[in-house]
């Protein structure tokens, strides 16, 4: 087992925070589209294949590097608004001076409220690394220190800077149709500029959803 990447918790935290946090899915894809707006990203995809009950969140944000993995996304109720600083000495804010959102780090934990496997990938300055975390085998873990399977660690890419999750194992009977999903989401995230911040609910069929300023208009016209 590779020991790159490390996940310590506490036994009953994952099952506290993380399946007891949310049970449905427009909670868990909410908190993904939190931190990609905290990563500074202008596009997120959120493609979801209703037939193999998969999904993937991919944004075009910072990125994180294997020691940001480690010591930010991997460690448990990290509170990034006291936690980050911008340049300038400046608490809350992203690298761009955005106002974070993510509160308390249970990003990564929500998810398995409805999922059994999680696969990170990321780039930052053209190093590449991804990793697969499991709650059954962290469940199984003996310690409170688990080793996600290393997928690759600091490999050289010339793909841009970024981060895609893959949600599979997914245990909900079924998943949140689209529609559905667009009109739950866009009453969190519909003030945000699509120039900006544009969010995109693709499936397999090729339908296309998106959240922008005016989601909420949309939905009310109907």
């Amino acid at each position: 087992m590779s020991n790159e990447f490390k996940l310590e918790y506490h036994a009953a935290t994952i099952q506290h925070l993380g399946i007891g946090l949310y049970k449905q899915l427009p909670q868990a894809i909410a908190e993904l589209i939190s931190n990609s707006w905290d990563a500074d990203s202008h596009n997120v995809e959120i493609n979801i294949d209703y037939t193999d009950m998969v999904i993937t969140v991919t944004d075009d944000g910072n990125g994180m590097s294997a020691n940001e993995l480690n010591n930010n996304f991997l460690t448990i109720a990290r509170n990034r608004r006291l936690s980050d600083s911008t340049k300038d000495g400046v608490s809350g804010l992203s690298k761009s001076g955005r106002k974070v959102t993510g509160k308390k780090g249970l990003g990564k934990l929500a998810l398995f409220g409805i999922a059994n496997t999680i696969i990170v990938d990321s780039i930052q300055n053209r190093k590449k690394n991804s990793f697969m975390l499991n709650y059954d085998a962290i469940q199984e873990s003996s310690s409170n220190i688990y080793h996600p399977q290393t997928i690759c660690y600091e490999e050289d890419t010339l793909e841009p800077d970024g981060t895609k999750i893959t949600i599979q194992d997914i245990t909900l009977k079924s998943l949140t149709p689209i529609d559905t999903l667009y009109e739950s989401l866009s009453k969190r995230f519909n003030k945000y500029s699509r120039e900006d911040f544009l969010v995109k609910i693709i499936s397999e069929k090729g339908e296309i959803r998106e959240l922008d300023e005016e989601a909420g208009q949309k939905l009310a016209s109907k």
